[in-house]
Parts: structure tokens; sequence; C-alpha cells
């Protein structure tokens, strides 16, 4: 959950990773880490937020399912996260929405347009 009037993210991600978290005043892009197993994998799971983290102007956070990720190719080569980091570091100057779409088409020319084995499921935050 975030908070739209702090420009702030808060949140904490159960299995879901890689996170990214690109830094327009810097022009690099941050991996962050799971904090925990995935959700239903431990009954009664409970975990603390991670501090909110302050978007400055031009800033993007992505969360990505695996599909995406581990879209793989003939041959098995996996999209793989320098891939998208990349991706987002090409587009950061683009909206959220035209970097969805260019993830999403990315992932569709890597793989040939080959049937999806796992959901390709993205989200795309940008702060303006």
């Amino acid at each position: 959950m975030g908070y739209a009037t702090e420009q702030t993210l808060t949140g904490f991600s159960c299995g879901q990773g890689p996170l990214l978290y690109y830094r327009a005043a810097e022009g690099a892009c941050a991996t962050l880490e799971t904090d925990t197993v995935p959700f239903g994998c431990i009954e009664d799971l409970e975990v603390a937020p991670r501090p909110p983290v302050r978007m400055e102007p031009g800033d993007i956070f992505v969360a990505l399912s695996d599909g995406m990720v581990d879209a793989e190719r003939m041959g098995g080569e996996r999209f793989g996260t320098a891939r998208v980091i990349e991706l987002v570091t090409r587009h950061c100057r683009s909206s959220a929405a035209e970097l969805t779409a260019a993830l999403r088409d990315a992932v569709a020319d890597f793989t040939d347009a080959a049937r999806a084995e796992d959901d390709r499921t993205g989200l795309v935050v940008k702060r303006r």
C-alpha cells in the first residue's frame, strides 16, 4: 500500500521477487529481495512491512510475476532479471503504461510469442 499525499511506497513481498526500484537521480535500478516465504507456505504467517520509501520524481517501482522473469525461449534461456533492469533503465523516461507495454512486448519477442507456461503479470509505479 502506498500513500499518495506523502509520495511514499510501503509494502512487503512474500515470495514475490525480485522487486525493482529505479532511482531517477542515480540512473540506477536496485533489486529488492523478498521478505519471507510465499503466502500459503506457513499458516498464520506474520510479516512486517518494510520502512516507507520516498519516491522522488522519475522513480519507478516494478513488481513482476515469476512468469515474466522466468519466461523461456527455445533452448531454455530465461528472460531474466538483467533484461528487466536493462529495459527499465532504457525506458525510464516513458510513462508507467509505456514501460509496462515495453516489458510485455520484450517478453513476447524473447519467447517468439510462445504460449505462456505461467502467468505474466506486472505492476509498474512511476512517480511524476
